[in-house]
């Protein structure tokens, strides 16, 4: 599961094969009247299949709602697996709570730095082995 935002839609001009000699151009700080979409998105690796929602924000709540959209695809006996990125928003109370309580784990990806003190200390740095050993299972 990962998020991509804030994604801004511009309009551009149409292209001729005439030349433009003074082109007009959006300033860098041009207004956003109808805000911004981010797009909280999932892949669900046995089928292949990508899921899509789009919010105004990514805080926790938004991240919940998206949550129980897939919770709802898959039967509730079915263990659901979701990587993670370390996103602030997903490490919060009620998001671990939902995970507890719905039958999900959820998997973080590690940090840079735990990483490469992993590799020194000699320990395995794979931080998907366990979510490898569910390669049958949907995530």
């Amino acid at each position: 599961m990962d998020e991509f935002g804030p994604l801004s839609l511009q309009p551009y001009r149409g292209k001729g094969w005439f030349q433009q000699r003074r082109p007009q151009r959006l300033h860098a700080t041009y207004t956003r009247p109808h805000g911004v979409k981010h797009l909280l998105a999932a892949l669900d690796v046995k089928t292949n299949q990508l899921y899509g929602h789009y919010s105004k924000s990514k805080k926790h709540a938004d991240i919940l709602r998206f949550f129980n959209v897939l919770r709802r695809r898959y039967p509730r006996s079915e263990r659901l697996y979701i990587i993670l990125d370390n996103f602030s928003p997903h490490h919060h109370s009620k998001v671990k709570a939902w995970a507890e309580d719905h039958n999900v784990e959820l998997i973080f990806t590690p940090l840079p730095g735990l990483v490469e003190s992993n590799a020194t200390l000699g320990r395995s740095a794979n931080s998907f082995s366990r979510a490898a050993t569910f390669a049958n299972t949907r995530i």
